[in-house]
């Protein structure tokens, strides 16, 4: 009857055990069901703060293109003026009975003539639309307005003192406040807050690091598809830019295809987000964070270059490097 029950015990022991180890294998395979959701879940993150970070840079090209064009307006608006206020001070200074002798159209756009007690105007085309101040000075053709006689014709406004709601209003910074209203834009240059760019893509392919965006943008001029990245730290920057040196990103980045026909893929074994790239761009952004890493450079089909990456991590050479979070 003793063995019976210490059968009995065994078994129910062994039992037990097998209970135990299947809940530890139950909750092994939970921790990593975690696991890899947590890993999915930073790569969502990294991907989005990179969306971030490449919308700031759009933004800070596209605000140092609009200064340029600002820039560009200003003078259009400066010469327009001087060309009228020209008009009007002479035509201040003539008298009711005077008559001005006609000139040909190759007069200055800075000369206006008017007969006594006649208007005079510009024929035009129907299919020929008006002309503003800024094209006739840049034609050189003469400009002509209607004014009526013995009239003083006013200066024109500045566009700082523009009245009225609704209205564009270009200010620039210690000249007198415009009236409230309407929408102002400052002259200003708006500078971009970075104290760094690396360009990974520049001219005949080349890599450099700058201190500036005019100094960048001159460097991946002439480029077929240039990419650069900016940095709010210069330490990181260069840190980042030694790191391609050594690890090689920058020679992988140089290589090209011994076949205008062929493609080039990008492996990467050791970097954020390892695994198979088809541009310098992705190569650069998502698979090494703009950092160091271990590239492959392979040139086939997109299928071979999957298969090599999968022996690569099959073989253990695969090591994802932790992701840099927020703003560089």
């Amino acid at each position: 009857m003793s063995a019976i029950i210490s059968s009995g015990d065994n078994t129910a022991s062994r039992l037990s055990r097998m209970e135990a180890i299947r809940r530890t294998l139950v909750a092994t395979q939970e921790a990593q069901a975690s696991e890899e959701a947590l890993s999915l879940a930073q790569c969502e993150m990294v991907r989005a703060s990179l969306q971030v970070e490449d919308a700031e840079d759009n933004l800070a090209q596209c605000l140092e293109q609009m200064t340029v064009s600002t820039q560009k307006v200003q003078q259009s608006l400066s010469s327009a003026r001087h060309v009228f206020q020209e008009k009007g001070g002479r035509k201040g200074t003539r008298s009711s009975g005077t008559r001005t002798p006609q000139h040909a159209a190759s007069t200055p756009p800075s000369s206006s003539h008017r007969s006594s007690g006649r208007e005079r105007t510009r024929s035009r085309r129907p299919d020929s639309a008006p002309r503003t101040p800024s094209d006739a000075s840049a034609r050189g053709t003469d400009v002509v307005q209607q004014v009526a006689p013995q009239s003083p014709t006013p200066a024109p406004q500045t566009p700082t003192r523009v009245t009225g709601r609704g209205t564009n209003v270009v200010h620039t910074p210690g000249s007198p406040a415009p009236n409230p209203g309407g929408f102002v834009r400052s002259t200003r240059p708006k500078t971009a807050n970075f104290q760094a760019y690396v360009v990974y893509v520049g001219r005949n392919n080349e890599q450099r690091i700058c201190d500036t965006w005019p100094e960048a943008q001159a460097f991946m001029k002439g480029a077929v598809m240039p990419y650069h990245k900016g940095f709010k730290s210069a330490a990181r920057a260069r840190a980042y830019f030694q790191e391609c040196i050594d690890s090689g990103v920058f020679e992988a980045l140089k290589a090209e295809a011994s076949n205008s026909g062929n493609k080039l893929f990008y492996i990467v074994t050791d970097g954020v987000a390892p695994g198979v790239y088809n541009t310098k761009y992705g190569l650069v952004r998502d698979g090494l964070q703009w950092r160091g890493g271990v590239v492959t450079v392979f040139e086939g089909t997109e299928t071979d270059a999957d298969s090599l990456f999968e022996e690569y991590e099959n073989g253990g050479y695969v090591h994802r490097r932790e992701a840099f979070v927020g703003q560089v």
